[in-house]
């Protein structure tokens, strides 16, 4: 994950919560198997005791001072976990 230009708060919080989903994915050699784990982690990451997401999705929807920078590094990291997504399925 890229690092996050000002202060650790935001990339700690997107590396807790958003890396679990792509890295299960990745970590699976069969790409069955990754697909479960990338949908196990999305659906334990929703639906779990802390419900993970929600400072992110605040600041990202506008309620930081800060959203355009928070809101350019949540995209850069979204794009990276697609790119490494697609490249496991290309190869597959």
């Amino acid at each position: 994950m890229a690092r996050f230009p000002r202060g650790k708060t935001v990339q700690r919080y997107a590396e807790a919560y958003g890396g679990p989903m792509p890295l299960a994915f990745l970590w699976e050699a069969d790409i069955g198997r990754a697909v479960t784990a990338f949908c196990t982690a999305t659906v334990d990451n929703a639906t779990g005791a802390r419900r993970n997401g929600r400072m992110m999705a605040a600041a990202v929807l506008g309620q930081s001072e800060r959203v355009n920078e928070i809101g350019a590094y949540v995209a850069l990291g979204l794009a990276a976990s697609a790119e490494a997504l697609a490249a496991k399925f290309q190869a597959e």
